[in-house]
């Protein structure tokens, strides 16, 4: 048996699934377009939110260089040096370091001489310690300007040093003047400017992509991603990390692009610790070989665009029950004239001769209820003129077969008259 789907039936069908498929083409690029939007939105916060941390940092790291230039340039510690009967811990000279530790930002404040050795220091532990060794003294016994990020190998505690180079009256250097920062005043500038923000982690690391600040503690020392043994023999040569074991993050991507990072960098990636795409963006701190290192999830940003998407799909889907209704209706009135002219032609087809039909829609329909109408008028004459050439026709048929009936009596009666003629004869 064929199912049969009436024109109504199909015409409400039709548009629904039209309008079904129209729904979830349309929320499929909804989801698309508002977590693209969303992502875009949310790079340039972290955009924001690290150029600005970067800014922060870097003027506090340029306070702490500019201050131990200028105390490299005390006329007292100049003289000090340039004296014959230099003293451990010169009281004279700790006197004037100890004014520079002006918040108590500084962990320790010293001068060390040319071989390395620390002769006066704010923090007694320094004195008689050689510091040689360290990248920071290096750097300001030929003259420039030093930095390093390393925990104490004295205090065993982080620190950012600061050096510069002492000269004498007439330009030689004479000695290096060095100040270590505590990481508490950088640690609370990034807590700060992270606390009204969600799901975003800040870290920052030095240029070998070790972690030196971050809010989860278990990851302080990691670095970004793997680092080559001979990476890990350079670190402990240096003693930036004594007795540190460094474990790598799942950022290898990043760890291999630090150093090629001059300004800002962005990166999308797959975190397989987490499980979870992240948005990651990397900063330096102006000239200093240290990055402020922000990540976002991604993942967030997918379930908002999802539940944008939710509600329209909600939308399309009740749009499409109310359409269900609204069409059914719509279409069954605007197939009223239809109906007529089924109904018309069934009673036309059986020859009855019937009122005509009355279609005012003002379209096709109309048109066609007036064709039909002529037909029909057609039809019923031309039966009529069929039925009246039939009556004719049968008319004539009697006629000539009372005749021939006629004839043929005659003739029986002629064929016995015959007869009994021959029979008188014998």
């Amino acid at each position: 048996m064929t199912l049969r789907m009436s024109l109504k039936n199909k015409l409400t069908l039709s548009t629904v699934l039209i309008i079904l498929t129209l729904g979830l083409v349309a929320t499929y690029f909804i989801f698309n377009y508002s977590r693209q939007v969303l992502v875009e939105s949310a790079e340039e916060n972290l955009r924001l939110l690290t150029t600005q941390q970067t800014i922060v940092v870097g003027e506090i790291f340029e306070q702490s260089r500019v201050m131990v230039q200028t105390m490299s340039q005390q006329s007292s510690i100049i003289e000090y040096f340039e004296s014959n009967n230099r003293e451990f811990q010169d009281d004279h000279v700790l006197e004037h370091l100890s004014l520079y530790n002006i918040g108590g930002y500084f962990s320790a404040i010293y001068v060390m001489d040319m071989d390395g050795l620390t002769l006066v220091s704010t923090n007694e532990s320094f004195i008689g310690n050689n510091y040689s060794f360290r990248n920071y003294f290096k750097e300001a016994s030929i003259g420039n300007d030093g930095f390093g990020i390393q925990v104490g190998v004295t205090s065993g505690e982080l620190g950012y040093y600061f050096s510069s180079p002492i000269k004498s009256s007439s330009g030689d250097i004479v000695g290096i003047a060095v100040v270590k920062l505590s990481p508490a005043l950088i640690d609370s500038t990034l807590l700060s400017s992270t606390s009204f923000l969600e799901n975003i982690n800040v870290m920052m690391v030095n240029e070998d992509g070790i972690i030196v600040y971050t809010d989860d503690p278990k990851n302080l020392y990691s670095s970004l991603g793997g680092l080559s043994e001979q990476d890990l023999q350079r670190i402990a040569d240096k003693k930036s990390f004594p007795g540190v074991v460094i474990k790598p993050l799942e950022y290898s991507i990043v760890q291999r692009d630090i150093y090629n990072i001059k300004t800002i960098r962005i990166f999308e990636l797959f975190d397989e610790m987490d499980g979870e795409d992240e948005i990651v963006m990397i900063a330096r701190i102006l000239n200093y070989p240290v990055f402020i290192f922000s990540e976002i999830s991604a993942d967030e940003f997918s379930a908002d665009a999802v539940g944008i998407s939710r509600i329209l799909g909600l939308f399309v889907f009740l749009a499409a029950l109310v359409s269900v209704v609204v069409i059914f209706f719509i279409v069954g009135f605007f197939m009223r004239p239809l109906a007529k002219l089924r109904k018309f032609a069934e009673v036309v087809g059986t020859g009855d001769k019937i009122q005509k039909v009355d279609i005012k829609t003002g379209d096709e329909l109309e048109v066609l209820g007036h064709s039909l109408n002529k037909m029909s008028d057609r039809l019923f004459k031309n039966r009529q003129n069929i039925e009246k050439k039939i009556k004719d026709r049968t008319k004539q048929l009697e006629k000539i077969n009372k005749s021939m009936t006629g004839r043929e009596l005659k003739m029986v009666e002629l064929k016995k008259q015959i007869q009994n003629l021959k029979n008188t004869k014998k």
